[in-house]
């Protein structure tokens, strides 16, 4: 079978490997779609940093039961399934308690849980060998096109979930309109009160937001932070959620946060702040009171929940669909801005 390989640092390959046989507990899916995300981006240009060299890319698939092993009584050859690309180890207690995301034997204090298409291989393939608690099933659903719940939507999901309900009708600005900006739009519309504004520098983009139903869209500019202080009581945003994560995004986030907020950093483009302890307010970025959050993917509620919203008609992102094939030209159209929503690619 082919799969896509990061081969070498900077480094990807369509290459020919053995189709994986299942084991015990385990299920081959052969993939109907495979999304390229952000994060597929950072690990191409992470140079040495990265470890995990020689792995398929892909964390995010949906696709077809190809093969079950020993011990598979949920699936059949035929099912349509979606990855959950966070596997963890199914027993410590954040894996209990249904926080595979979390998981307390995978990945170490500062590094990732078991992870397809991260720490082993992944979705970018025509077929993927995985572990049966990492499927859902998703009758009804178009597969290759449902890719992205497994992350984009997951993750989206996990980052709204982790305000709860404290917030009543509130105000939440998501910097970024990509595929997550969408599903983060679409999401709140569909589960909450929020009154939600869209910043973006793409006007494309902008548009598309005012289409899909903000109540306020902005370029990131001083004068837009006047105004979305002013849309709640001169405080700003109750909750940011910042897809991009880059200096100025991130700047900006700390500008229109409310008292008290919630920030939600999901992008990876190296922005940083410094906070200072201390009673005076000159020099730190930050009201009383904002809890922030580094978010990485989503639990299986996370995902049950957005697969529900999916076959209600809810939630559906733009895709643009690319040939396994053509991987570098949809890697280099979602890395320069030209892809409006989600890369997916078909083996």
């Amino acid at each position: 079978m082919r799969a896509i390989k990061l081969v070498a640092p900077g480094e990807l390959e369509l290459v020919e490997v053995p189709i994986p046989v299942p084991g015990p507990h385990q299920v081959l899916v052969k993939v109907g779609g495979a999304g390229i995300c952000g994060t597929d981006i950072h690990l191409l240009h992470s140079g040495a940093l990265w470890q995990h060299t020689g792995i398929t890319l892909g964390h995010e698939g949906a696709g077809w039961v190809a093969e079950v092993g020993g011990g598979v009584a949920q699936f059949v050859p035929g099912d349509p399934v979606l990855v959950q690309p966070i596997a963890g180890c199914g027993i410590c207690r954040c894996c209990r308690a249904g926080q595979e995301n979390a998981c307390r034997n995978e990945g170490g204090r500062l590094g990732q849980p078991a992870t397809a298409g991260l720490t082993y291989d992944g979705c970018m393939a025509d077929y993927v060998l995985l572990p049966q608690r990492s499927l859902i099933p998703i009758p009804g659903l178009d597969v290759p096109s449902a890719a992205p719940l497994g992350d984009a939507a997951a993750t989206t999901m996990h980052a709204i979930n982790s305000i709860g309900h404290s917030i009543y009708d509130p105000v939440v600005a998501l910097i970024g309109f990509g595929g997550m900006g969408q599903y983060a739009l679409q999401t709140l519309k569909a589960v909450s009160r929020a009154t939600v504004i869209v910043i973006e520098i793409n006007e494309a983009r902008l548009e598309a937001a005012k289409a899909q139903g903000a109540d306020y869209v902005f370029f990131p500019t001083d004068a837009a932070i006047a105004e979305i202080l002013a849309i709640r009581d001169n405080m700003g945003a109750d909750v940011v959620l910042d897809f991009v994560g880059n200096q100025q995004c991130l700047d900006f986030a700390l500008k229109i946060i409310a008292p008290s907020g919630a920030l939600r950093i999901i992008g990876l483009n190296g922005g940083k702040f410094t906070y200072q302890a201390a009673m005076t307010s000159a020099s730190n970025p930050l009201p009383w009171g904002v809890n922030i959050q580094r978010c990485f993917g989503g639990s299986h509620r996370d995902i049950q929940e957005v697969v529900s919203l999916a076959l209600a008609g809810k939630i559906n992102i733009d895709v643009t669909k690319y040939p396994l094939t053509d991987f570098l030209q949809a890697f280099s159209d979602l890395n320069s801005g030209h892809v409006p929503g989600r890369a997916i690619l078909i083996p």
